[in-house]
């Protein structure tokens, strides 16, 4: 997604079950309740800003094997686990 794109809406990608990556640009800012809940095959999402505002259960039902990638710098990504 391009840097243009700041939120990403309640229940966007819901039950996605082809989506197995998806990379931020860097002016993602909230990602909605339920934004990618249940996309059973996401394996990774890449973060080129900062962490966003999660709003509840916003990855629900999704794969248990998720990396999350961020850049060196980032803020508000806590490790070895974020959420």
């Amino acid at each position: 997604m391009g840097d243009n794109v700041t939120s990403i809406d309640n229940m966007a990608f819901w039950n996605c079950i082809a989506l197995t990556d998806v990379t931020f640009g860097s002016g993602l800012t909230n990602i909605g309740y339920g934004g990618f809940a249940y996309c059973t095959v996401l394996a990774s999402m890449t973060f080129k800003g900062n962490a966003p505002v999660l709003e509840g259960r916003w990855i629900e039902g999704s794969t248990g094997s998720l990396i999350i990638y961020f850049y060196e710098g980032a803020s508000g990504f806590t490790t070895p686990t974020w959420q």
